[in-house]
């Protein structure tokens, strides 16, 4: 059950919008975080658990932009290019601001 408590001090109740204390097909686990929830080591919530302290974060998670936009530039650039093949001209598109879909803005932009 410390393993628990550590890992949940060190990151945040969810990871990608799922517990990551969850077990829904062993009840032993469900049963542990229970009983850390009632000595008060460990806060219950919906599917899972949170830390009752956790660790400040501080600053930006992962790599730099300017560092992950030159790994994998082939790959990227090639997924980029079907991408921008599935866009329609006049069509509305949203793009999020990873290195990936950073390179559709050429092929997009040389139509």
């Amino acid at each position: 059950m410390n393993f628990a408590i550590a890992l949940l001090r060190n990151r945040p109740a969810t990871m990608g919008g799922a517990p990551i204390l969850s077990s829904p097909t062993a009840p032993c686990a469900d049963c542990s975080a229970n009983t850390l929830d009632a000595q008060k080591r460990l806060r219950r919530v919906r599917g899972g658990a949170e830390a009752i302290t956790t660790k400040p974060f501080v600053g930006l998670a992962g790599r730099p932009f300017s560092v992950n936009e030159t790994l994998n530039i082939a790959e990227k650039q090639a997924i980029a290019v079907a991408a921008a093949e599935l866009c329609n001209d006049g069509e509305p598109i949203m793009i999020n601001g990873g290195t990936t879909t950073f390179q559709m803005v050429h092929p997009l932009a040389s139509r």
